[in-house]
């Protein structure tokens, strides 16, 4: 009898552990950039981050992975900004982007024209402008 209580009380202490095996990605939660969001259908189109850190994100797993949004809108945040630019790295003059007819993703160098760091939002340069401009005869964007 006394060596089934100690089986038992054995059981009982490796129980927790015996029940997370199954449950590694308990918690995880999928990162990535939404590159389509469909509101009729409820389907939103991500790209994954591949980065090991959530501070400096790499959006690059392909393809692409779609999720249905949940039926009720108050289990969800608010609806997902869709847009096909995954990087824009000013240090190295580079825009990554998803190309979607050719389901790839693509790495631009651009020359900036001109550069105004710390620019404010109610400066007048700025201030009431819908931005981005895309000029498209001058081929041209001003962000």
């Amino acid at each position: 009898m006394a060596i089934s209580r100690r089986v038992l009380a054995l059981l009982l202490a490796c129980a927790p552990a015996l029940f997370t095996l199954g449950c590694s990605d308990l918690g995880k939660v999928e990162q990535g950039r939404v590159i389509a969001f469909d509101k009729q259908k409820g389907l939103v189109t991500v790209i994954r981050d591949s980065a090991a850190t959530a501070n400096k994100p790499r959006y690059d797993r392909l393809p692409p992975f779609t999720v249905k949004v949940p039926a009720d809108p108050d289990e969800m945040g608010p609806a997902p900004a869709a847009g096909k630019r995954l990087l824009f790295d000013t240090d190295n003059k580079q825009l990554v982007v998803f190309d979607a007819i050719a389901g790839s993703i693509k790495t631009i160098t651009y020359t900036p024209l001109l550069e105004a760091p710390n620019v404010a939002k109610d400066d007048p340069r700025v201030k009431g402008i819908q931005f981005p401009i895309v000029d498209r005869r001058n081929k041209a964007i001003t962000i």
